[in-house]
């Protein structure tokens, strides 16, 4: 029988630790030979990070690849934005994210968070069934037409 449990650990942004699994839990969850043989720790990890955001010459190239990579790893993107929070807050916020609002639909790459439009009315309880998550600590709401000031 296939141990699918590590794979969905690699896969799941949200607990993946990615390279810096240690030996020792690569082997209890299935991970060997799924990762490179080294193990790099978080600290490792983000100084790659920064290493590649710092290569990218504009702030909407810097916010794409921030956002591509809490995509993948969302522990190492937070991580990484606390410990660096004055470099990365501008890239995330404002002013970055009114021109990411702009070409938003020239850097869309995979949906987060959830969507309900007014085609949706008297559907929204089903609809929110829908989310795979119980464990919903923060809820943001906002009506998707104006944000900072600018129009969509």
């Amino acid at each position: 029988m296939k141990n699918l449990y590590g794979k969905a650990l690699l896969d799941d942004p949200a607990l993946t630790k990615s390279t810096a699994f240690t030996r020792e839990e690569r082997k209890h969850f299935g991970l060997r030979g799924l990762l490179p043989y080294d193990v790099a720790s978080i600290n490792k990890q983000i100084e790659r990070v920064l290493g590649s955001m710092r290569c990218k010459s504009t702030a909407i190239e810097k916010y794409i690849f921030l956002n591509a990579l809490l995509e993948r790893n969302q522990r190492l993107f937070y991580r990484t934005m606390i410990d660096h929070i004055e470099e990365i807050m501008p890239l995330v916020y404002t002013p970055t994210v009114g021109e990411a609002c702009k070409e938003f639909a020239h850097i869309f790459r995979k949906p987060q968070g959830f969507y309900i439009s007014p085609d949706d009315r008297g559907e929204i309880a089903t609809i929110l069934r829908n989310w795979p998550e119980e464990d919903i600590r923060v809820i943001v709401v906002t009506d998707g037409e104006r944000i900072l000031g600018l129009g969509i």
